[in-house]
């Protein structure tokens, strides 16, 4: 029984040697990835309004300075999905409808 046993494995190594399993040289490469920018959404340009209480006015002067894809105002108590999007602008209110936070996302 253990020399049947020992031919399966001899068998079995044999085979394993014929594999055609790729080289090193021969794997495939990752994709080159593009570098997100840094401030995708324009946070930094307008994070000197924190602090300013949220106005139509304000608020337009945001959307025209970060030139983010998207204006998210965030209010107090309100549910918001957890999806990322990079160059959306998130605008973060207290009660009081001042701005607390100006964050990509």
């Amino acid at each position: 029984m253990k020399i049947h046993g020992a031919a399966w494995l001899v068998a079995g190594l044999m085979l394993a040697g014929c594999s055609t399993a790729p080289k090193p040289d021969d794997a495939p490469k990752p994709p080159d990835v593009q570098s997100v920018p840094e401030d995708p959404c324009g946070a930094q340009a307008v994070g000197s309004l924190e602090g300013e209480t949220l106005t139509d006015t304000l608020q337009q002067t945001i959307a025209h300075r970060s030139r983010a894809a998207t204006l998210r105002v965030m209010e107090p108590g309100k549910a918001y999905t957890m999806d990322y999007q990079a160059e959306r602008l998130n605008i973060r209110l207290d009660d009081e409808r001042t701005i607390t936070d100006l964050s990509c996302g």
